[in-house]
């Protein structure tokens, strides 16, 4: 019989030797690496050695080679989408380890009945003492998940993809709300700098034209001020009468094409001067109004007056 397990032919008589021989029995056909097996309750057979890779599993109540793992209550195969992993029951857990402790990269899931961590995901890798560290839980058993980061920086963050998706990210209160932050479709391209400290009260953002921001006012301390001298009440008062007062409403487009700054209401109409007849009441490379010298211009003028006014009261 074909593979059948037999003794080697040892002539019509057996010596001591022969008979304590180990090998004075084989396999018909038998090669290295071949693993015996009862093939019936009686006979003892053969199964040749597979091919490398393959694993040993049970056909038809029988061992075989084979070069496909089946799907077992922990670990699902499917040639086509591949290989899942899972526990036997829905109160388990998997634990995957990187190293030869629990002191290394970590991957802890958790099953969705789980008693004390329900559906959980963790993540964790090593610190500066080689000792893991959680940096990553994802709640489970929820519509929309929670995701809690720790001790973790992230860099090169990106929300969206141009000609694709506009980017945002939202915030929600613990409370109740959500505030989204987007931006425009036609968003441009340029970087916002934050300010490097969380400014005072009354301050407001401010840019240096190239998006790096800080938190500005016009202070008026005397600490804060390198005083250069005075104006002349009737300097002031001649500039300010000088001045043509205009009616206006903003462009939304400027007439060179540029950026236009406004105030961003573009339908009220407003009364007032324009930079490049009052260069000395602007700030900002003389185009932005500027305030401290429109009050401090005003208040000379009032002074001129108040002096004429005085001569022909008499006083």
């Amino acid at each position: 019989m074909s593979n059948e397990f037999k003794h080697v032919s040892v002539g019509t008589e057996l010596t001591q030797a022969e008979y304590e021989s180990i090998t004075g029995h084989a396999f018909d056909s038998q090669a290295t690496g071949d693993i015996p097996y009862a093939s019936s309750a009686a006979q003892i057979s053969r199964l040749g050695i597979g091919s490398t890779s393959q694993v040993l599993l049970v056909s038809g109540g029988l061992p075989a080679w084979s070069s496909n793992i089946p799907s077992l209550d922990y670990l699902a195969v499917n040639q086509a989408t591949g290989y899942q992993l899972r526990s036997t029951v829905d109160t388990g857990v998997l634990t995957f380890t990187g190293g030869t402790d629990g002191n290394a990269c970590v991957l802890v899931m958790y099953g969705k009945s789980h008693v004390t961590h329900p559906g959980k995901f963790y993540l964790y890798t090593t610190n500066a003492s080689a000792k893991a560290t959680s940096r990553m839980v994802v709640a489970g058993n929820l519509n929309t998940t929670t995701v809690t980061w720790a001790s973790c920086y992230h860099v090169g963050l990106k929300f969206g993809l141009a000609g694709t998706a506009t980017g945002a990210f939202t915030m929600g209160g613990a409370t109740s709300g959500v505030v989204t932050v987007t931006v425009a479709a036609a968003a441009g391209t340029w970087t916002l700098t934050l300010p490097p400290d969380d400014g005072d009260a009354g301050e407001q953002l401010q840019t240096n034209g190239s998006g790096v921001t800080t938190w500005e006012a016009a202070g008026s301390l005397s600490k804060y001020k390198n005083l250069t001298g005075h104006i002349d009440p009737k300097e002031a008062l001649d500039k300010l009468l000088s001045l043509p007062i205009h009616t206006f409403k903003y462009r939304e487009k400027s007439l060179d094409g540029s950026r236009v700054i406004s105030t961003g209401d573009f339908k009220t109409e407003y009364v007032g001067i324009i930079a490049e007849e009052a260069p000395f009441l602007m700030h900002h490379n003389g185009k932005i109004f500027n305030p401290v010298n429109a009050f401090g211009y005003a208040t000379a003028a009032i002074q001129a007056l108040n002096e004429r006014v005085e001569k022909l009261e008499g006083k």
